[in-house]
C-alpha cells in the first residue's frame, strides 16, 4: 500500500489500523499470564520419574528442581496432557510452570509427588502377597491375617488416590501413611513375643494326658516332649483357655508354647507329667506271687488281685487311683491268707466331726480312737462291707484318730483319718463388721427412688432428647454412687479456649478441685446450689493438656473426671493466608470484582493479625481461616459454603449460616431433597426437613449464591441411643428393691453366724458358708468389692497375674501411688496386668487393687523379684579389661568376635529394665565362657613348622605349618627377615627381606591365633662366586689379547655377552650356585671358542686329566668333597689356566688381581 501512489487516505488509514491492531494484539498477549497447568503430579516407572498433568494444547510446559534448575520440558498435545520425564536431583519440591505462545509463563504449580506412595505400595503388595515378615533377627514370622485384611485394605484406598490425577498431597500423604502404618504394625508386632502360658498343669485320665493352661485368646499353643517332638497343639478359646491332648511318650517333662497371631512363638513354659508311682504294687505282686500256703478260696481272691494288678501295671495309661487300688486289693487278700482282718478304706471323717464312714470286710467290727486310745465310736460292717461309726464327741479341730476293723478270727488291722479343722476366726470377724454395716444410714435410698420415676418418665416419651435421656441416666448413676458412698464425678467439663477457667456441673457444695497430669493443684472451687462451678486456674492450660477434675462431697469418697485443655492451631490459618496472597496474583483475582477483591484483602488483614495473636482463640482462628477461604471462592467463582450447620436434636430442622440471599438445599445421602429456605440478610438459615432425621443420617447441605457455583457441605442427624438409661432403669430398679431388704439380709445372716458360732458340732463347710453369707450381705450393703487373691509378679517384672471377681477392674499401683498398669477380669476370674513403661525388678512392693462396678476398691500386696545384676556387671568389666591384654590381642578373631558379641548382649541386658534374673545369669555366663576359650587357647602351643627348606638362592622359605598360623623367619640375632600366613593346606612360603646364602642358621616360627608360638630351625645354603670372579677378570685381561682382536664378531660377541651376564650374576645377591657356576662356565666356553680347536684340545686334555686324577683318589679310598660349587669352580679354573697359560696371561692375570 505504501507503494502504491494511487492509494486513498482511507486506504492508507485503514492499512494502518491493521498493523495497529495486530502489534497491539501481539503486545497484549505478551503481557498475558498463560494458565496454569492443573492435575499436576510426580511418578515413577521403571524408566525413570515423570510429571504429568494438563495445560493449554501446544503450551510449553518446563518442571524446575526447588533450586530452579530446568529438569524438562515438553509440549502439551492437542488435548492438553502433558509428560516430562525429568532427570537430576528430584528428591525436593517439583515447580512447574506452562507457557502458551506469545504469553508469559503461568505461575508456578507445585508437583504432586506420589513416588512414596507407589513405593509404599510395591512394598505393601510384596508383604501381603509374601505372608510373612522377617524380624530384626532374621526369624520368618506369618502376617495376622486381621492385619494383612488392614493392609490390604490401605493398600486398596492408596492405589485408588495413585490412579486418580486430582488427588491433592494431602491426599497422597495419607494414604502412604495408611499403608506404612499398616506394615509398621505387621512388622512391630512380628518383633513382639507372645505371651507366655500361665496356669499350665498335666493331667492324666484313664483316657489318657491332657495338658490344660491360660494363653492369650486365639493363639496357638503347642507341646513339645523333652526330645523337641510336638506331642499336641490347640487353639486358646476366647477366655484364653486351651485344652491340648498330648500323644506319644510323655513320661518326661513337657515344654508348653503359644503364639498369638503375627507374633513370634513365646518362651516354653515347662510342666512336669504326671508320674505314677508302681514301686508299691510291684512290691505287693513280687509279695502276692511268693504265697505258696493257703485255701482255695484265699488263693483264687489272691490270684484275682494279683491278675489285676499286674495289668493295671503293664498299663502305661493307668492312673494312680488304678495303682493304688490294685495294690490295696493285693495287700487285703495277703492279709487275709496271713490272718489279719482287711484294713478300713475310703475312710472319711464328716464335715461336722460326728461321724466316720468308709468300707471293711462284710460283718467286721470297726472301732474308732483318738491319739490316747480313748473309743469315740463302734459300729459293724454291712454285707456290702460299708460301716458308719457315729462319735460320742464332735472332732472338728484336726484330730488323727485310729479307725480299725476286726474280721472273726483274725488280728485287727488299723487306718488313720484326720479329722477336719474348723475355723471360726473369720465368721467372727465378720459377725463384728456386719454389726457395725447393720447401722449405716439409709437416707440416699429415697433419691434413688426419684432418680428412678424420672428416669422411667424418659423412657416412655418419645420425643426424648439424648440430653434429656443421658441426664437421667446419669442421676440414676449418681444415686447409686452415694449410696455405696461416692461423691458425683463433675460434669458437663469444660475448659474455656483461654485456658483460664474450667467450669462444670457436681453436687451441690461439693469442692472441687482441677490438677495436672502430675497431680499439681491449678486450682479450687465450690459447687454453688445449682451444682454449677468454676475454677481459676493458676496457669493457663493451652496446650492439649490433660486435667483430673475431682468433686469431693461431705463424708463422701472423691471422683474423678478428665478434661483436655485446648490446643490451637494456626496451621491451617498460616495456609489459607499462603493460598491468598498466591490467588492476588493470578488471573481470576485480576478479573474478579472490586468487592470481592476487598473482601479477600480484608480477610487477609484479619488473618495476619489473628495468627500473630498469641491469645488468639481457636474459634478466632478458625473463623479467620474460614473468612478468607470464603473470600477465595467468590473470587473463583464459587458460593460460600454453609457453616455452624446443626441438625435440632428431634431431626425436624437444620440451621446454619450462608451468604445473605444464599438458597440452601438440604438433602439426604441418595440426593433426595429434605428441604430448602433463604439465608436472611445476616446469613442465617433454617431449614424445615420433611422427614425427621434422628437415626445419625449423613446429610448434604448446600447454599448456592446468585451466578456462583453452588458449595457444600456435611451434617449428621443425631442418632438417640436409649440402651444405656434402659439398662440403668433395669440395675437402679433391682438395686432399690434390694436395698431395703440388704439390711435384714444381713441381719439374717448374723443371727445364723452367732448359731454357727455357738455349735460345737458345726462342720467347716457350715462355718464357711455362714462367713460367706455375712461377707456378702456386707459387699451387697456397702459395695465392697472382692480383694485380688493369688497375686504373681512375673520372672521379668513385667506383669502381674491373679484372680479377682469377674468383670472387675484391676489396677497395680507403686507404693507411692503411681499407677503401673490395668486389666479387666475375665469370666473365669483371672487378670493379667502388663506393665508397660516400667518393669517391676527391684523387689518393690505393689499394691494390686481390684474394683468392681458400683463397689468400693479391695486390695492385696505384691512383691516384685529383684533381679541381681552385680555379677553381670563384674563380668562386663573384666572383659573390657581383658579386651586390653596381649592374651586378648594375640586371640583369633572368631573368638573376638565372640566375646564382642556376648559383651554386646551382656550390656544390652544391663540396661534392659525387663530382663529377668535367668536371662542375667545366661548374660554373665555367655562372656565368662567367651573369656574362658580365649584364655584355654592361649595357654595351648602352636603346632611347630614342618618339611622346612630355604630355595637355592637362600630368598625363601618353604614349609607346611596349621592352615592360618603366622609363619616368622629370623636370623640367630632375632632380626625378622620375612613372614607369611599358612595357606587352607597348611603350606606357606616366606619372602626373605635379604637373601640368606652363607649357611646361616635361620629360625622358622609358627603362631596359631590365641595360641604359643612354636619354632623349628633350618640352615641356608652357601654360595660360592670366587671361581666366577676369576673368570670374569681372566675375560676381561682376554679381550686385550690378539686372539681377541682377530677373531670373528660373533666369537666376540659371545664372551661379552658372558662377560656381562657374570658380572650381572656377581653383583645378584638372589642367584643359586648353579647360576653362578652357569655363568662361569659360559665364559670358559666363550675363552675356548676364541682359542681355537688346538688351545680347545689341550685345555679338555688337561681338564679330563684333572677329573681322572679325582676318580683314582676316590678309587684309593680318598675321602672326596661333595659335588659343591668350591669342587666346580676348582675343575673350571683347571680350563682357565690352560687357556691363560696359551696366551701367556696367567701371570697377567695374577698381577691384576694382586694389585
Amino acid at each position: 500500500m505504501d507503494n502504491n501512489p494511487s492509494a486513498s487516505q482511507a486506504n492508507v488509514d485503514a492499512a494502518k489500523k491493521a498493523i495497529d491492531d495486530a502489534m497491539n494484539a501481539i503486545k497484549n498477549k505478551a503481557n498475558q499470564t498463560s494458565a496454569q497447568p492443573t492435575d499436576v503430579q510426580s511418578v515413577k516407572d521403571a524408566q525413570g520419574t515423570a510429571v504429568t498433568g494438563k495445560a493449554t494444547p501446544g503450551s510449553t510446559v518446563e518442571v524446575k528442581d526447588q533450586d530452579g534448575n530446568v529438569l524438562g520440558t515438553a509440549e502439551a498435545d492437542k488435548d492438553g496432557n502433558f509428560t516430562v520425564p525429568v532427570s537430576g536431583d528430584v528428591s525436593g519440591d517439583l515447580h512447574v510452570t506452562a507457557q502458551e505462545p506469545g504469553r508469559k509463563a503461568s505461575e508456578a504449580v507445585k508437583a504432586v509427588d506420589k513416588t512414596g506412595l507407589e513405593d509404599s505400595i510395591t512394598a505393601g503388595d510384596k508383604l501381603s502377597e509374601d505372608g510373612n515378615v522377617t524380624t530384626d533377627d532374621g526369624t520368618k514370622v506369618p502376617v495376622d491375617p486381621a492385619d494383612k485384611e488392614a493392609l490390604d485394605k490401605a493398600l486398596e484406598a492408596g492405589k485408588a488416590v495413585d490412579n486418580d490425577p486430582s488427588a491433592s498431597q494431602a491426599n497422597v500423604d495419607a494414604a502412604k501413611k495408611k499403608i506404612d502404618d499398616a506394615m509398621k504394625n505387621i512388622k512391630d508386632k512380628a518383633n513382639q513375643t507372645s505371651a507366655q502360658p500361665t496356669n499350665v498343669q498335666a493331667v492324666k485320665d484313664a483316657n489318657g494326658t491332657n495338658v490344660t493352661g491360660k494363653a492369650t485368646p486365639g493363639s496357638t499353643v503347642e507341646v513339645k516332649d523333652q526330645n523337641g517332638n510336638v506331642v499336641g497343639t490347640a487353639k486358646a478359646d476366647e477366655n484364653g483357655n486351651f485344652t491340648v491332648p498330648v500323644s506319644g511318650d510323655v513320661s518326661g517333662d513337657l515344654a508348653v508354647t503359644a503364639k498369638e497371631p503375627g507374633k513370634q512363638v513365646s518362651a516354653a513354659t515347662p510342666v512336669e507329667t504326671p508320674k505314677v508311682d508302681k514301686s508299691a504294687l510291684e512290691t505287693s505282686i513280687e509279695k502276692g506271687d511268693a504265697v505258696q500256703d493257703a485255701t482255695q478260696a484265699e488263693k483264687d481272691a489272691l490270684d484275682k488281685a494279683l491278675q489285676k494288678g499286674k495289668d493295671v501295671r503293664d498299663n502305661p495309661a493307668s492312673t494312680q487311683a488304678d495303682v493304688d487300688k490294685a495294690q490295696q486289693d493285693i495287700e487285703d487278700a495277703l492279709n487275709r491268707i496271713n490272718g489279719k482282718s482287711v484294713a478300713p478304706s475310703d475312710v472319711k471323717v464328716s464335715d461336722n466331726g460326728t461321724t466316720v464312714t468308709g468300707k471293711a470286710a462284710p460283718g467286721a467290727e470297726v472301732v474308732v480312737a483318738d491319739k490316747d486310745g480313748n473309743v469315740l465310736g463302734k459300729a459293724t460292717a454291712d454285707k456290702d462291707g460299708n460301716f458308719e461309726v457315729k462319735l460320742s464327741t464332735p472332732q472338728t479341730n484336726g484330730e488323727k484318730l485310729a479307725v480299725s476293723a476286726k474280721e472273726e478270727g483274725k488280728d485287727p488291722a488299723a487306718t488313720t483319718a484326720v479329722a477336719p479343722k474348723v475355723d471360726k476366726s473369720g465368721l467372727q470377724s465378720a459377725i463384728k463388721d456386719g454389726n457395725e454395716v447393720a447401722n449405716t444410714s439409709k437416707d440416699d435410698i429415697a433419691n434413688l427412688e426419684e432418680a428412678l420415676d424420672n428416669g422411667n418418665d424418659v423412657n416412655e416419651k418419645a420425643s426424648a432428647t439424648q440430653k434429656e435421656v443421658d441426664d437421667a441416666k446419669k442421676a440414676i448413676e449418681d444415686a447409686l454412687n452415694r449410696i455405696n458412698g461416692k461423691s458425683v464425678a463433675p460434669s458437663g467439663v469444660e475448659v474455656a479456649d483461654n485456658g483460664t477457667t474450667v467450669t462444670g456441673k457436681a453436687a451441690p457444695g461439693a469442692e472441687v478441685v482441677v490438677a495436672d497430669k502430675d497431680g499439681n493443684v491449678l486450682g479450687k472451687a465450690t459447687a454453688d446450689k445449682d451444682g454449677n462451678f468454676a475454677v481459676e486456674l493458676s496457669t493457663p492450660q493451652t496446650n492439649g493438656e490433660k486435667l483430673a477434675v475431682s468433686a469431693k462431697e461431705a463424708d463422701k469418697q472423691p471422683a474423678t473426671t478428665t478434661a483436655v485443655a485446648p490446643k490451637v492451631d494456626k496451621s491451617g490459618l498460616n495456609q489459607a493466608i499462603a493460598d491468598g496472597k498466591e490467588a492476588t496474583q493470578g488471573d481470576n483475582y485480576a478479573q474478579a470484582n472490586q468487592a470481592d477483591k476487598d473482601a479477600l484483602d480484608k480477610a487477609l488483614e484479619a488473618g495476619k493479625q489473628v495468627t500473630a495473636n498469641p491469645a488468639a482463640t481457636q474459634v478466632e482462628v478458625n473463623n479467620a481461616k474460614k473468612a478468607i477461604e470464603d473470600a477465595l471462592n467468590r473470587i473463583n467463582g464459587k458460593s460460600v459454603a454453609p457453616s455452624g450447620v446443626e441438625v435440632a436434636d428431634n431431626g425436624t430442622t437444620v440451621t446454619g449460616k450462608a451468604a445473605p440471599g444464599a438458597e440452601v438445599v438440604v438433602a439426604d445421602k441418595d440426593g433426595n431433597v429434605l428441604g430448602k429456605a433463604t439465608a436472611d440478610k445476616d446469613g442465617n438459615f433454617e431449614v424445615k426437613l420433611s422427614t425427621p432425621q434422628t437415626n445419625g443420617e449423613k446429610l448434604a447441605v448446600s447454599a448456592k449464591e446468585a451466578d456462583k457455583q453452588p458449595a457444600t457441605t456435611t451434617a449428621v442427624a443425631p442418632k438417640v441411643d436409649k440402651s444405656g438409661l434402659q439398662s440403668a432403669i433395669k440395675n437402679g430398679t433391682e438395686h432399690a428393691n434390694k436395698v431395703q431388704d440388704d439390711i435384714s439380709a444381713l441381719e439374717k445372716a448374723l443371727d445364723n453366724g452367732k448359731k454357727v458360732d455357738a455349735d460345737a458340732s458345726a462342720s467347716q463347710a457350715e462355718v464357711d458358708q455362714a462367713q460367706k453369707a455375712i461377707e456378702e450381705a456386707i459387699a451387697n450393703t456397702t459395695g465392697k468389692s472382692e480383694a485380688p487373691s493369688g497375686v504373681k509378679v512375673s520372672a521379668n517384672g513385667t506383669s502381674l497375674t491373679g484372680k479377682a471377681k469377674p468383670g472387675a477392674t484391676v489396677t497395680v499401683t507403686d507404693k507411692a501411688g503411681n499407677k503401673l498398669g490395668t486389666a479387666i477380669v475375665d469370666e473365669d476370674g483371672n487378670f493379667t496386668v502388663t506393665f508397660a513403661e516400667k518393669p517391676q525388678t527391684n523387689g518393690e512392693e505393689l499394691v494390686v487393687t481390684a474394683q468392681e462396678t458400683g463397689k468400693d476398691a479391695a486390695s492385696a500386696a505384691a512383691v516384685a523379684p529383684n533381679v541381681d545384676k552385680a555379677n553381670l556387671q563384674a563380668a562386663i568389666d573384666e572383659a573390657k579389661q581383658f579386651q586390653t591384654t596381649d592374651v586378648y590381642a594375640n586371640a583369633a578373631q572368631a573368638d573376638k568376635d565372640t566375646l564382642a558379641k556376648v559383651l554386646m548382649n551382656g550390656q544390652a541386658v544391663m540396661v534392659d529394665a525387663a530382663a529377668s534374673q535367668a536371662e542375667v545369669d545366661a548374660a554373665e555366663q555367655a562372656i565368662r565362657s567367651a573369656m574362658k576359650a580365649i584364655q584355654d587357647k592361649a595357654n595351648q602351643s602352636s603346632a611347630a613348622p614342618a618339611n622346612v627348606k630355604v630355595s637355592e638362592n637362600g630368598s625363601q622359605v618353604t614349609g607346611e605349618a596349621t592352615p592360618g598360623a603366622t609363619v616368622t623367619v629370623a636370623d640367630k640375632n632375632g632380626n625378622v627377615l620375612g613372614t607369611a600366613v599358612a595357606d587352607a593346606n597348611g603350606n606357606f612360603v616366606v619372602v626373605l627381606t635379604t637373601p640368606q646364602t652363607a649357611g646361616q642358621e635361620l629360625a622358622v616360627t609358627a603362631q596359631e591365633a590365641g595360641k604359643k608360638a612354636n619354632s623349628t630351625s633350618v640352615v641356608a645354603p652357601k654360595i660360592d662366586k670366587s671361581g666366577l670372579q676369576t673368570a670374569v677378570d681372566a675375560g676381561r685381561d682376554f679381550q686385550a689379547t690378539a686372539a681377541y682382536a682377530n677373531a670373528s664378531q660373533a666369537a666376540k660377541d659371545d664372551l661379552n655377552k658372558a662377560l656381562t651376564n657374570g658380572q650381572a650374576v656377581l653383583a645378584d645377591t638372589t642367584v643359586s650356585q648353579a647360576e653362578v657356576d652357569a655363568a662361569q662356565q659360559a665364559i670358559l666356553e666363550a675363552m675356548k671358542a676364541l682359542a681355537g680347536a688346538k688351545d680347545v684340545t689341550d685345555t679338555t686334555t688337561n681338564v679330563q686329566a684333572n677329573d681322572n686324577k679325582k676318580a683314582t683318589s676316590a678309587e684309593n679310598g680318598q675321602k672326596q668333597l661333595p659335588q659343591t660349587g668350591e669342587e666346580k669352580a676348582a675343575t673350571g679354573m683347571v680350563g682357565l689356566a690352560a687357556i691363560l697359560g696359551a696366551f701367556g696371561l696367567l701371570g697377567a692375570t695374577k698381577k691384576r688381581k694382586e694389585d
